[in-house]
């Protein structure tokens, strides 16, 4: 699914999902309900040419809304009497979505939020300011339920990342190779990055993140110096380092591949955000004259100056 620069859609999209799940629980259809529900919570949302990311933070907003919230728990809990093994499921692995009714508070949908941010949303530009500049958005964001003494959650080079999503070392038909010959170190790679996204911010997170962020490049870099030297840095000759290749398939491996190292069935996210595809740029003086108020006569009349001068 692609959007461009509009996130009602994507709103529609998860309500969508929403009333999967409600039928699902309400047929007590267990294999039915567990795949919708893991489909809305592992939802990945994608903008590849983020800036400060104001796409991805509309997205957040509609997301985020309570009215899905207070859905989604609705649903969940329903599943307490329809569905009980399940249910206790959800509530071990999402407690933020098992209180019934929901919680407006930062144990409920504060916990919500802070999932969206860490683990739906991703991000890319080749601008660093631009991707410091969006990691700020996304931290305030979060702060409306961080907990009195929590430091602020770090999302550089976690769900927001610094590269040229227009150049990559891999091609989609390379993925199931790559799966093949690298699959023990893409397991890795996802257990860490979803370590890394559920540590508390805590005092210690921080440094804990720095340990985990280093066991990444350490399995990731020879990894990814290999494939540009192989399929980009032919091409791109000594511009290669400063056009900065991004591979996708490492720097966001959950989004590809199951979490043994093999291909998902269908890779990539479920949503695509950014920019309309403009093919021209057409200016409307017109529609500008009325947005400041300027009546239809004034402009008749500016247009006819115009075609005279």
């Amino acid at each position: 699914m692609s959007l461009y620069g509009r996130a009602n859609p994507l709103s529609q999209f998860l309500m969508s999902r929403i009333e999967q799940l409600r039928i699902a629980v309400e047929d007590k259809d267990l294999a039915t309900a567990r795949q919708t529900f893991y489909s809305i919570v592992h939802m990945s949302i994608c903008d590849p040419t983020m800036g400060s990311a104001p796409f991805l933070r509309a997205a957040f907003d509609y997301l985020a809304e309570s009215t899905q919230y207070f859905k989604l728990c609705r649903y969940v809990n329903e599943c307490k009497s329809k569905l009980p093994d399940f249910y206790s499921e959800v509530a071990k692995n999402y407690p933020f979505l098992a209180a019934k009714g929901g919680r407006m508070d930062e144990d409920g949908v504060g916990a919500w939020e802070l999932h969206i941010l860490r683990q739906m949303l991703y991000g890319v530009d080749i601008d660093r300011k631009a991707v410091c500049i969006a990691c700020q958005t996304f931290a305030l964001s979060s702060m409306r339920y961080l907990k009195q003494g929590e430091r602020f959650p770090s999302f550089f080079n976690l769900n927001l990342k610094l590269g040229n999503a227009l150049i990559s070392p891999t091609r989609p038909s390379d993925r199931q190779q790559l799966a093949k010959d690298q699959g023990k170190e893409l397991a890795k790679l996802i257990q860490l990055r979803r370590k890394a996204r559920l540590i508390p911010n805590d005092e210690k997170a921080y440094e804990e993140l720095a340990k985990i962020f280093k066991q990444i490049q350490d399995i990731k870099t020879p990894i990814l110096e290999k494939l540009v030297q192989e399929n980009v840095a032919p091409i791109l000759d000594k511009f290669t380092e400063e056009l900065l290749p991004f591979c996708w398939e490492l720097e966001f491996p959950e989004v590809f591949f199951n979490d043994d190292g093999t291909l998902k069935e269908n890779p990539g996210f479920d949503v695509v955000i950014g920019n309309p595809p403009w093919e021209a740029i057409k200016f409307n003086d017109n529609e500008f004259s009325r947005s400041i108020g300027v009546t239809d006569i004034s402009i008749q009349k500016l247009n006819q100056d115009k075609q005279g001068s």
